[in-house]
């Protein structure tokens, strides 16, 4: 199926992307900056350059579209909600819609228009068990929500001869490993500090991020998914639950409640995020079947922030690249493009190779220069798997660990290549809280210049 797919660079949008490729889908992708998506997003794409927050798009081939899958939206948890700010939430979201749709107003090839939405519809509602038939709420979010809904349900009957599909996804809070709510939580849970927010007893609804993509790809095929859904688990809780349950899964005690006038004073209406309260369900997942692989809070979070427990910092990259999973194993497991991927100013070079080769066992003892500072670093081969993923971690060096797992996956006709990095600094969370920041952020842009050049070198 040919699926035009919106905010393919965003938290779900780039899981959605991968899940479709592996399914055998073929993806359109939406980006204002197409060289820039071309490079970021994990997965091959046919990207088509555009703004829809501000103008439909002129592109012959999205008539050949079958499906759509709408996820663009600027972050709603990105700084105080500004008069400039709440409009740019508002426009990417209700004015894509609306230009997506004139965009599309010829193509009578789409069976399927999926469109998310948040459980933000219900606004402030304390206790009160909510699903797909309970009314909208007030406020800011809400009244996105249901402007963003909208052009999505009636679309339909603006074609004469279309009959589609019209499916709204309702999210609860995202559960990710990387990025979204859980990621802005960990340095307060490991130094014991996270606390209720408010009192604790605002309702949250939430989803595994795994279940998330599996319940879009789900409603793309089935004929049964249509109109409102609620993607959430069946197991809301409070805060309070919720919060207990992070810090006791990381052997920790709960930390001081964060007044919520103190949330307010610094969010502003921002603050609605973390204390409105939404006790939400499903009538509709249920009817269809879909089985939840995290239905409850206790599993879910173990899952995801599994990386995080020996308290290591973490950050992983991802890049699609052309050519076999062979041969993108081969070309970085290569000595030689070590130092090519590397910034020049960091002088990066392979003083000692323990073998003729890189293989399982081998140390490879490099001089690098990082800010005028000049790093002696040991590394060994822990894990060698051809053409699947190979492992080095560090035997002496400047941390207390750095492990870095390789892995190659074959995605469509090339490969998704995946770096995940753990590291632990000297004098334990005291260093992460000191020097993390400024660590992540210069892996970080390891990456994303060693992203650009391989882009450079294999497109």
């Amino acid at each position: 199926m040919k699926v035009l797919l919106t905010g393919a660079t965003g938290l779900v949008g780039r899981e959605v992307g991968k899940e479709l490729v592996r399914q055998g889908h073929h993806v359109f992708v939406v980006s204002r900056d197409r060289d820039r998506a071309l490079r970021e997003i994990p997965f091959p794409a046919r990207v088509i350059e555009g703004n829809l927050a501000q103008e439909p798009l002129r592109e012959d081939s999205l008539q050949e579209v079958e499906a759509v899958i709408h996820l663009a939206g600027e972050n709603i948890s990105h700084g105080r909600w500004s008069s400039q700010r709440k409009r740019k939430i508002y426009d990417s979201r209700i004015n894509s819609s609306k230009n997506l749709i004139l965009t599309l107003a010829e193509n009578k090839n789409i069976k399927t228009f999926i469109s998310a939405s948040a459980v933000g519809f219900y606004g402030d509602r304390g206790d009160e068990i909510l699903n797909e038939f309970s009314c909208r709420g007030v406020g800011f979010l809400s009244e996105v929500c249901q402007d963003w809904e909208q052009p999505v349900l009636v679309a339909n009957r603006r074609v004469e001869g279309s009959s589609f599909r019209s499916v709204l996804l309702r999210f609860g809070m995202v559960l990710s490993p990387f990025g979204g709510a859980l990621s802005k939580m960990m340095i307060p849970v490991r130094m014991g500090l996270a606390g209720c927010l408010g009192e604790g007893c605002q309702w949250m609804s939430w989803i595994h991020i795994d279940d998330l993509v599996q319940l879009i790809l789900n409603c793309l095929t089935n004929k049964e998914a249509q109109g409102v859904i609620n993607a959430v688990s069946p197991e809301a809780v409070t805060n309070k639950e919720f919060m207990f349950t992070v810090n006791q899964i990381f052997k920790k005690k709960m930390g001081p409640p964060l007044p919520a006038f103190i949330l307010k004073a610094f969010l502003g209406e921002m603050s609605q995020i973390l204390l409105y309260s939404q006790r939400v369900e499903s009538l509709v997942i249920e009817k269809l079947g879909f089985k939840f692989k995290f239905p409850q809070l206790q599993k879910a979070l173990e899952d995801v922030t599994l990386l995080w427990l020996d308290g290591a910092g973490v950050l992983c990259h991802e890049q699609y690249l052309p050519g076999s999973p062979e041969k993108n194993f081969i070309y970085f497991s290569e000595v030689k493009n070590f130092e090519q991927n590397i910034l020049p100013e960091h002088k990066l070079k392979v003083e000692f190779l323990s073998a003729q080769k890189v293989e399982l066992g081998t140390q490879i003892r490099y001089r690098v220069k990082v800010h005028n500072l000049l790093i002696h670093w040991v590394t060994e081969i822990k894990k060698w798997q051809p053409s699947v993923q190979f492992e080095a971690s560090q035997v002496s060096g400047p941390y207390i660990k750095f492990q870095q797992v390789h892995r190659f996956e074959a995605m469509g006709e090339g490969t998704l290549v995946i770096d995940l990095i753990q590291f632990r600094l000297p004098l334990g969370f005291f260093g992460y809280l000191t020097f993390g920041y400024f660590i992540l952020k210069e892996i970080d842009v390891f990456f994303q210049l060693r992203r650009r050049r391989l882009f450079q070198l294999k497109f």
